[in-house]
């Protein structure tokens, strides 16, 4: 009696935990879990944000009191099919480089056109239009960031 309870209770506990395992994530699951996570596929529309609101404050006279628009990011642009002779000599170089070695979708391109309200020279708060450009090759980690005032 003792041991039918017993070989009840381990057949019963063999059951049960085989129960509530969840299969196994195939290899194109796990594949594309790990392309989500790799820089390639991050949004760096914060970063490029960071980058211009630094360039833009080091050009003026007074950016203590530059006033900037919060509400818009950086959109990211694309360059594929785009010619070599439209871009910017840095741009340039760096998509020549990454055609060259297949990987052009390493290549990120940011832009935003806004505007900063900053103080001039006499004190006058004035509007200031800019046009900034980010770049980020994530396959090396390198960036540069670009801001042209209109």
């Amino acid at each position: 009696m003792k041991s039918s309870l017993i070989r009840f209770a381990i057949i019963l506990f063999v059951f049960l935990s085989g129960c509530g395992t969840k299969e196994e994530p195939t290899a194109q699951e796990i594949a594309e879990a790990q392309l989500k996570e790799t820089p390639a596929y991050k949004d760096y529309s914060a970063d490029a944000n960071t980058a211009f609101l630094i360039e833009v404050k080091e050009r003026l006279k007074a950016p203590s009191g530059a006033d900037f628009p919060w509400d818009d990011l950086p959109k990211e642009v694309t360059t594929k099919g785009v010619k070599l002779s439209d871009m910017s000599p840095y741009l340039r170089k760096v998509i020549k480089e990454a055609r060259k070695l297949k990987k052009e979708n390493a290549v990120r391109v940011y832009q935003k056109d806004s505007y900063v309200d900053a103080d001039n020279s006499f004190g006058a708060k004035i509007r200031q239009r800019y046009l900034g450009t980010f770049i980020i090759y994530t396959e090396f980690g390198y960036t540069k960031s670009f801001v042209e005032f209109y």
